[in-house]
């Protein structure tokens, strides 16, 4: 009986939504919150994300009914996410490949309407197992509306990535990819070159940001990324951070070169906290400036070494563009 109690309100409480102008969504939320208070917890716990969601400003978890087979668990990821972090990675780590299985032949029959979700666990116990069963999912089919994955902090390294990349071409959806502080090298790069190569122009064609702060990939990694650009892989990339790690002055040639050619809708590129970049690499970006490369570019990150760099400092004015050295 709970359950069936539990399945009405979720309906409904999807239709009102439905309806609603997102700028009424508290007035709602807050009367469905009343409503929900004689039902089982998750009914609470799934409308006080709603209320945390619409409060933060952020994206509303799916709109699903809790009591049939696909939506309880990603719904009660994205509630748990919202409401207690620390669940995130625990709840996710709860799917089976079985359940897989069986969510791949509901979609297949056209009983679930197309998910669209995100993943969010900076700094979370996001781990191998959860990288596992994220792979699980792709692999059914069950990602296409993914729109996000944020893993920063995670700390996978190449080993756990790898499966991710090797599937990303079921997320064709995906506008984020943060990575960050994932102990990452040039194998990661690679990997992901290899995804790309393997279906052009059919990976990631969404992709807007690409976050690879605080890793450990050197020119080699920044030189295979390059070569990517300039075969026209992610063609919509607005921002690229390679900031904190291990690239010099090749890299940062190699960029500047691309940029004259490729990375045309980049328009934010983080290289700060790369003791390596000498005045040789600065030189080489402030040509590439000059001749208009990066043409959407509007802020550049450099290590602090170089603030007082004349060459690179009256590009950017010339550009218009944001100089931070840090």
């Amino acid at each position: 009986c709970q359950g069936r109690a539990m399945s009405s309100f979720v309906e409904s409480l999807d239709a009102r939504l439905a309806r609603e102008q997102r700028g009424s969504l508290d007035a709602t939320l807050l009367l469905a919150r009343e409503q929900c208070d004689s039902l089982d917890p998750d009914a609470v716990s799934y409308v006080d994300a709603l209320l945390l969601a619409q409060q933060q400003r952020s994206s509303l978890p799916p709109l699903l009914d809790n009591c049939s087979s696909l939506p309880p668990l990603l719904d009660k990821v994205s509630a748990q996410w919202l409401h207690h972090r620390e669940s995130f990675a625990p709840a996710l780590s709860d799917i089976s490949e079985q359940k897989c299985k069986r969510w791949r032949l509901e979609v297949e029959r056209q009983e679930v309407k197309r998910l669209r979700w995100s993943i969010d666990a900076f700094g979370t116990g996001f781990g191998l197992a959860e990288a596992s069963t994220l792979t699980m999912l792709m692999d059914c089919g069950l990602t296409n509306g993914l729109s996000h994955i944020r893993l920063g902090g995670c700390y996978l390294g190449d080993d756990g990535l790898r499966p991710i990349v090797a599937s990303l071409a079921r997320v064709p959806r995906l506008r984020t990819l943060g990575l960050a502080h994932n102990g990452l090298g040039d194998g990661s790069i690679q990997a992901l070159a290899e995804a790309l190569s393997a279906n052009p122009g059919r990976v990631l064609p969404a992709l807007q940001r690409l976050w690879l702060f605080g890793n450990d990939i050197s020119d080699e990694g920044v030189i295979s990324l390059t070569k990517l650009f300039e075969a026209g892989e992610l063609p919509r990339l607005a921002k690229l951070g390679l900031g904190a790690n291990r690239i010099g002055d090749a890299g940062v040639q190699a960029l500047a070169r691309c940029g004259r050619t490729a990375l045309g809708a980049v328009d934010t590129l983080g290289l700060r906290e790369n003791p390596r970049i000498s005045t040789a690499g600065v030189d080489a970006l402030a040509a590439a400036l000059e001749s208009g490369a990066f043409a959407s570019l509007k802020t550049l990150w450099l290590p602090a070494a170089h603030e007082w760099h004349g060459g690179i400092a009256a590009a950017c004015r010339e550009r218009e563009v944001t100089l931070i050295c840090a």
